[in-house]
């Protein structure tokens, strides 16, 4: 029992409740700091051999980003078939080959021309061409005159289509130099000088198919081997049917065969558009069956002819804008943005850091070395420590008063009799074994009580805390945590209480046997531990 009192037995027990507290809580330490670790890893490893003042670095960083800016642009554009796939969005390429194959065939679709006002403009031109003569033949002049017009009409859509490949690739452009952001003069001034010279080639481009449909203008190739001439048959995408009848009966009976198979007839409108009468388009709309002819006939060769003409646009204009814009785009960053870079200016200015990279950079590097060192100290702690059980809980059920209970030995270690009603039965002496006699109850009456106390025991003495900070050499007494996460340490001198802040605290005094103790030692590890915590 004396091994088990005193002053160094609670120092024994104290302290290797701290050390196993602190052993307790080192598992999730480890595990918080080595996620963050691994997190920070990849960050940091182009940081970790950084030297601000290495006049080498900038012209090394400078080639390295621009090389990485041509292989990106280049995979933006011509595709990816390495493990780096964009699965959320549609790449620059994949953007611009919508533009050609769906957004310029529909542009084309919007200028389809109004059946009536073709016709109508089909009449015209062969009664104009005709003059006062009666035409006994279709005129080829009024087919060229019609073809003409609509040829004319591809211009927009072709230089629309330019105007939005331009846009696409201003945003490949910025997606690809987002990774010079660390160098913000540097991003600007290859931006501008990517971006004027695609400006310089949308006007080359755009002249080049400006040519193209005047190419189209300049000579009708009637011998196209998809046209549809006269050696063919030009009659057979006729929509309408021309019926000649002997009597209005056999005219009313073909109306009616119609009708039931869904054929009705075309509503003629009886004003034009501004209020005007439409007397003046019964000039074109006339009952001559001669003219009625050749307005089918030209229609179907214009229809046909136009055919071919929007298939070669179709193929043509992104040849064109591919060749002469976007693969020049290409090789003027491969073979000429460097050279560029070199003559705009003073490269040590562009390659200056911006000030949140730089922070950025520096609060990295604190992070990931406060992590190294965390770990490094749990590790330590983890191999000069050991655990050990707690001794048991002494027991205080003599200090509830809930229920009665015996009083503590007096001072003569004399144990007192419970004060009760002698009437009740638990308070009785118990009865005498068979055959042999109860002994006496004794009249000697309890000892006095202590002179001085008006209660069998003073209340007991609970400790208060009076933290002190002081220096690390002065740590001789620390308080103990149980099963709570120490966010705080606090110093006293000797002989006072100080403690760790958290929940459930185990008060006690840690008396060191010296500055090179052990727990002194664990305490100081614990401590640069929470303190490296500070930083992640």
């Amino acid at each position: 029992m004396a091994d088990r009192m005193g002053t160094p037995y609670l120092q024994r027990i104290l302290n290797q409740q701290l050390t196993n507290h602190i052993r307790d809580s080192l598992p999730a330490l480890r595990d918080k700091l080595q996620k963050q670790m691994l997190t920070l890893e990849k960050e940091v490893e182009e940081y970790k051999n950084f030297r601000p003042d290495d006049p080498t670095r900038k012209t090394k960083a400078m080639l390295q980003m621009i090389q990485q800016l041509q292989t990106d642009f280049e995979r933006n554009i011509e595709g990816s078939g390495s493990a780096a796939i964009n699965t959320s969005e549609l790449s620059g390429g994949a953007r611009i080959n919508r533009l050609f194959h769906e957004r310029f065939p529909f542009e084309i679709v919007k200028i389809e021309f109004d059946e009536k006002e073709l016709r109508r403009e089909i009449a015209y031109a062969i009664r104009n061409i005709h003059g006062i003569r009666v035409g006994l033949f279709t005129p080829d002049m009024a087919f060229e005159a019609i073809v003409k017009k609509q040829i004319s009409r591809l211009r927009e859509p072709s230089l629309k289509c330019v105007d939005l490949v331009i846009t696409e690739l201003g945003n490949v452009v910025r997606r690809c130099t987002d990774k010079m952001r660390k160098y913000p003069r540097l991003r600007e001034e290859t931006e501008k000088i990517i971006t004027g010279h695609i400006r310089d080639r949308e006007q080359i481009t755009k002249n080049q198919l400006l040519l193209l449909v005047d190419v189209e203008l300049a000579y009708m190739n009637t011998n196209h081997e998809d046209f549809i001439g006269f050696t063919k048959n030009v009659y057979k995408d006729f929509k309408q049917l021309e019926l000649s009848c002997e009597s209005q009966e056999d005219v009313d009976s073909w109306k009616a065969s119609f009708l039931r198979a869904g054929v009705y007839p075309e509503k003629t409108p009886l004003e034009s558009n501004n209020g005007e009468d439409v007397s003046s388009g019964n000039e074109v709309n006339s009952l001559d069956p001669q003219l009625e002819r050749q307005v089918e006939t030209i229609r179907n060769l214009v229809d046909s002819y136009m055919k071919i003409v929007t298939k070669t646009f179709r193929d043509l204009v992104p040849k064109c804008i591919m060749g002469l814009m976007i693969n020049n785009a290409k090789d003027f960053i491969y073979g000429e943005l460097l050279a560029n870079l070199y003559a705009a200016g003073d490269q040590a200015s562009m390659m200056e850091e911006s000030k949140e990279e730089e922070r950025h950079r520096e609060e990295m590097l604190r992070m990931y070395h406060a992590c190294k060192e965390a770990l490094k100290i749990i590790g330590d702690v983890s191999m000069q420590t050991s655990y050990s059980p707690a001794p048991p809980p002494v027991k205080d059920d003599w200090l509830r008063t809930s229920a009665p209970s015996p009083t503590p030995p007096s001072p003569n270690n004399a144990m007192q009799r419970p004060i009760g009603n002698p009437s009740m039965g638990q308070n009785r002496a118990p009865p005498a074994p068979p055959g042999r006699p109860a002994p006496n109850v004794p009249n000697r009456g309890a000892p006095p009580a202590p002179s001085g106390r008006g209660n069998p025991l003073p209340p007991p003495l609970i400790p208060t805390f009076e933290p002190i900070n002081l220096p690390d050499d002065d740590l001789d007494n620390v308080a103990v945590i149980s099963n709570a996460d120490p966010q705080d340490v606090t110093y006293g001198s000797r002989g006072s209480i100080t403690a760790i802040n958290g929940p459930k605290i185990v008060s006690g005094i840690i008396t060191s046997s010296g500055p090179g103790s052990i727990i002194k030692k664990i305490c100081g590890m614990y401590l640069k531990i929470i303190q490296q915590l500070e930083y992640v």
